[in-house]
């Protein structure tokens, strides 16, 4: 009994002792992690690639920076310029010594790899000089790219980006969380999607254009054969001098500026921002606010404009339709007004101001509760005039001008408003 006594009371002192070895030593995976200091080393190569007419870049992930140029050559060349970073200059040269950054080529497509990646805190910095018949893919990372002078098609995709590409000719898609994005002389289909990337476009066209991000957008000479899409989330949209067949901006939170521009159809949406337009032509306009004011300067189109608070100025426009739902906010039209057909301009208790050249045509039907004036030289003709609506004819027109207003006042004149 002793004897067994003594015996379990030994077994269980080896275990104990067993398991405080185990315990205090570390793990395999502990000891392969080396902590990342901030001492850094590097070392540059180059590489020489035969790739023929045209070739494929492809990035696995990048922590640093891309240049790609073009040259007449069948070659690709690469200075891959490596970085570690350790506690101490030994251990950074040790880390930068223990892997590997050469590209690997299969057939004409060209792979980078980052062993480790970001989160072992190493970097890789590529310049590279290649056929202009190149494409480009990143997968993931952070950093910057420059572009300039391919033919192939660009795909990029990451957190936090600086993007420029210059003389492109292949389609563009970017992917990213943050940064921003420059792109000039390029042409095809381009798609950007960012959370709250900048983005600026210069003299871009292509089959098509969609942009949709969470900051500050300015495009100018650029445009789309068929749609171009801009969905601004929380930042302003400037397109100058831009053309598409159909032209959608949505920037519920900012402003929507257009100048010098045109579509078949045009449809913008804003809620507090303001929708100002010079000189557009368009098919058809749609544009919606909940109290951000619309104003269209030397616009022609066929106009269906809605508001719940904002104020709408219209201002020497040539209007082929006129559809104006407002809410508490003024209308001012000043303009040539559409010489056939039927046309409405609605407020609750917004006035409604009706500036027209003295020669113009129409059938009138104003209804308030406010005051209705019409200044000479414009005469009523076949009047009825009732408690709060007047109907009539100003010009032998055909024409029917529909206003109506819950307790706005309504104007008729030849004078210039402004």
């Amino acid at each position: 009994m002793v004897r067994r006594r003594s015996l379990l009371i030994g077994l269980a002192v080896i275990a104990g002792l067993t398991l405080w070895q185990l315990l205090a030593s570390p793990s395999p995976q502990q000891e392969s992690i080396a902590p990342i200091g901030d001492v850094p080393a590097s070392q540059a190569k180059q590489y020489t690639l035969d790739v023929g007419d045209s070739a494929i870049l492809e990035f696995a992930e990048l922590n640093g920076n891309i240049t790609i140029f073009t040259a007449p050559t069948k070659q690709v060349s690469v200075v891959v310029t490596k970085r570690a970073f350790g506690v101490d200059k030994e251990s950074a040269q040790r880390d930068l010594e223990s892997f590997s950054a050469e590209p690997q080529m299969k057939d004409r497509a060209i792979s980078f790899e980052l062993p480790g990646g970001a989160k072992s805190g190493r970097q890789a910095d590529y310049k590279i000089t290649a056929p202009p018949d190149t494409s480009v893919k990143v997968a993931k990372g952070s950093g910057n790219i420059t572009i300039g002078g391919i033919r192939g098609d660009i795909d990029i995709n990451g957190q936090n980006l600086t993007l420029a590409f210059r003389d492109i000719r292949g389609a563009i898609t970017i992917r990213s969380e943050a940064g921003s994005v420059q792109i000039v002389d390029a042409i095809g289909k381009t798609t950007i999607q960012s959370g709250k990337a900048a983005v600026q476009l210069d003299r871009v066209t292509g089959a098509s254009m969609s942009v949709v991000t969470g900051a500050n957008t300015v495009v100018k000479d650029s445009g789309a054969e068929m749609d171009a899409t801009f969905r601004i989330q929380n930042g302003d949209l400037t397109l100058t001098r831009f053309r598409a067949q159909t032209l959608t901006v949505l920037a519920p939170d900012g402003q929507i500026r257009i100048n010098e521009s045109s579509a078949k159809q045009a449809i913008l949406e804003t809620q507090q921002g303001l929708i100002n337009l010079f000189r557009v032509a368009a098919d058809t306009l749609e544009a919606t606010t909940s109290s951000g004011t619309v104003a269209l300067d030397q616009v022609q189109g066929s106009f269906n404009i809605k508001t719940q608070k904002g104020a709408v100025n219209l201002t020497e426009v040539a209007a082929v339709g006129v559809s104006i739902a407002g809410g508490t906010g003024n209308v001012v039209f000043y303009g040539a007004l559409p010489t056939e057909g039927q046309h409405t301009i609605k407020t609750s208790s917004g006035n409604i101001s009706v500036f027209i050249v003295k020669e113009s045509a129409l059938r009138l039907d104003a209804s308030t509760k406010g005051k209705i004036t019409i200044d000479p030289p414009f005469e009523f003709e076949d009047a009825n005039k009732s408690d709060g609506r007047w109907r009539g004819v100003i010009n032998q027109g055909t024409m029917l001008l529909v206003l109506t207003s819950a307790s706005g006042d309504i104007l008729i004149s030849s004078e210039q408003p402004y």
